[in-house]
């Protein structure tokens, strides 16, 4: 399944500055897409941790994190190449693996980073990632009577924008 999406760019709620809402880097895509920068710049490790609710200003509040589906990308400080997560990055010639961890109920978020030869934790150095990237997709379901649908269609009525 391929999926297009078609966005303006307006920021998020609040005072907008020249990077985004009070100059932080957040935009609000469309009614149900958002995207949020992080800098990491200073992060070296193995384990890169975050809460969505907490450590971002994305507009969303902890009892809606279950009606959002996350994507999650880190871009490289000195080439800067954008990698998804999960996904393989190639580090000072080491081949790792990216991974996550996260829990819909406290918007915890854990990116992992893994050696692909021997499956062992990777110590990120310093600078190395200059951004996290979240995008925020909120997916609703809709539920449409079908005969009350068909008996507009027989009277003529354009549902193609049906909202009940």
């Amino acid at each position: 399944m391929v999926l297009f999406l078609i966005v303006g760019f307006t920021a998020c709620s609040g005072k907008s500055g020249v990077h985004g809402v009070n100059d932080l880097p957040c935009w609000n895509l469309n009614a149900n897409l958002q995207r949020y920068d992080i800098d990491i710049s200073g992060f070296n490790g193995s384990l890169l941790r975050y809460n969505l609710i907490d450590d971002t200003h994305l507009n969303i509040a902890k009892p809606e994190l279950s009606n959002y589906s996350f994507f999650f990308y880190l871009r490289n400080d000195p080439t800067n190449n954008i990698s998804q997560v999960p996904g393989k990055i190639t580090i000072n010639n080491t081949q790792i693996y990216t991974n996550f961890l996260y829990s819909e109920d406290s918007g915890n978020l854990v990116i992992c980073f893994y050696k692909i030869s021997d499956d062992s934790l990777f110590q990120v150095p310093a600078g190395f990632f200059e951004t996290l990237r979240i995008v925020a997709i909120e997916s609703t379901t809709k539920v449409y009577n079908i005969s009350t649908i068909r008996a507009l269609e027989t009277t003529g009525a354009d549902t193609d924008d049906y909202q009940p």
